[in-house]
């Protein structure tokens, strides 16, 4: 049996497609005001820790377009809803089962 921390990961694997169409929209609008908030000049690297579905990675991407941009999270099945044009890894040290997105 796993960890805690990867039995919430796997049940947000499951329900990542959900999680995109349900909850994603109401957070976003909230998010989008702290992104406002933030100082985007010179900006060259950006993290997006627990990135989810990816659902900011598109304005991330706005505010800081010549960025490489890397969104973080423990679910894999939630950034395999974050597709295309970011490209994935799962880090190997210890078996963390974190996975990456990628966006140059």
């Amino acid at each position: 049996m796993g960890s805690d921390a990867q039995r919430v990961a796997d049940v947000y694997s499951r329900q990542a497609r959900g999680y995109a169409d349900t909850w994603s929209p109401v957070i976003r609008p909230v998010t989008l005001r702290v992104l406002e908030a933030l100082p985007w000049t010179g900006v060259n690297q950006v993290l997006d820790v627990g990135t989810g579905t990816g659902a900011l990675l598109p304005d991330i991407r706005c505010y800081a377009p010549s960025a490489s941009v890397v969104g973080v999270d423990r679910s894999p099945g939630m950034l395999t809803v974050a597709g295309r044009p970011w490209r994935s890894w799962t880090l190997p040290p210890s078996g963390s089962g974190i996975s990456v997105w990628m966006s140059r």
